[in-house]
This record gives C-alpha cells, sequence and structure tokens, in this order.
C-alpha cells in the first residue's frame, strides 16, 4: 500500500516540480476570494459575479479567438491556432491584464481587432491565487505549472468542443 501511494505521488511529479493536472486547475480555479477565477467567471466559466467577464465555456467568444482572426483563421490551421491561443491565454493568466496588455506583442495578435483586457483580470498575480502558490513552496510548483493546469481545467469548461484536442 504506502509502495502504491509512493508511485502515485511520484508519478505527479517530475524532477522540475508536479505535473499539471485539470484537477489542479480545478483547484486554483475555485479559490475563495474577489480576486479569483470563481468570483469573476462563476464556478462552470460563466455567471460569476463580474459581468462583463470572458465567458469561459464559449472559447469563440474570447478576445484572443477575436485577436487571432476567429472562426476563418481557425479553419485554415487549427493546431497553429489553438497553440496561438493557449499562448496568449497563458500569458493572460499568468501576468494579469495590465502587464499582458502592455507587453503581449506578438506580430499574429492583432490588438486592433478587440479591446484591451479589463484591468480586473488579475490571474495570477491576484492575492487568491497568490495564495494558492504559497500552499507549496517545497513542492516545486511554479506559475507556470499552475497557468498549465489552469489550461487543462479551461479545456474541460470549454462547451463549443474546440480546445478539447489543444496542444
Amino acid at each position: 500500500m504506502i509502495i502504491i501511494l509512493f508511485s502515485a505521488i511520484c508519478s505527479a511529479q517530475s524532477a522540475d516540480g508536479p505535473q499539471p493536472t485539470a484537477a489542479m486547475g480545478k483547484e486554483l480555479f475555485e479559490q475563495p476570494g474577489t480576486s479569483a477565477c470563481l468570483f469573476c467567471h462563476g464556478k462552470t466559466g460563466t455567471g460569476g459575479r463580474v459581468p462583463n467577464a470572458g465567458n469561459l465555456r464559449e472559447p469563440k467568444t474570447w478576445k484572443a479567438w477575436k485577436a487571432l482572426g476567429g472562426d476563418a483563421v481557425y479553419a485554415t490551421n487549427k493546431i497553429d491556432f489553438l497553440l496561438k491561443l493557449k499562448t496568449a491565454t497563458v500569458s493572460l493568466i499568468e501576468n494579469g491584464s495590465i502587464k499582458h496588455n502592455a507587453d503581449f506583442k506578438p506580430p499574429w495578435f492583432h490588438w486592433d481587432q478587440i479591446e484591451s483586457y479589463n484591468a480586473l483580470m488579475m490571474g495570477l498575480q491576484g492575492a487568491s491565487a497568490q495564495a494558492w502558490l504559497e500552499q507549496f513552496p517545497d513542492k516545486g510548483m511554479t506559475p507556470h505549472i499552475a497557468v498549465e493546469a489552469l489550461w487543462l481545467h479551461l479545456q474541460t469548461l470549454d462547451s463549443q468542443g474546440v480546445l478539447t484536442n489543444s496542444p
């Protein structure tokens, strides 16, 4: 029994820290507090306390989807489109909207097609996420691992089926 438990712990952790999982992302997403994902987006990715927060159940309504060229570009190269969508989304979550709006400038992201992200979008910079991260000081948890886990959780919320096979 002890060997099985130890094996399970080791399989979920690499030399660089724990492997991100959707369950880990859900735990982070559902942290309490006004700077938490749950507060703004709601438990199912929609219906939170901030009316204009993105509907996480419908990726085709996301600002990043539009800034990448939307359905027309998605139809031409789904893999490339989803890699860029993930890159943009991960940057937003890891940096929060203020830093993301200022620093995220790849040539393929068309800011002229969207409005900047609302400054309320704190991502991992918010107090709720920071408190969650501080629970793992000796376990190798990093902001990058946490945001990868959140991406995996976002895939479970997707009601349009576009993130299902994303990288």
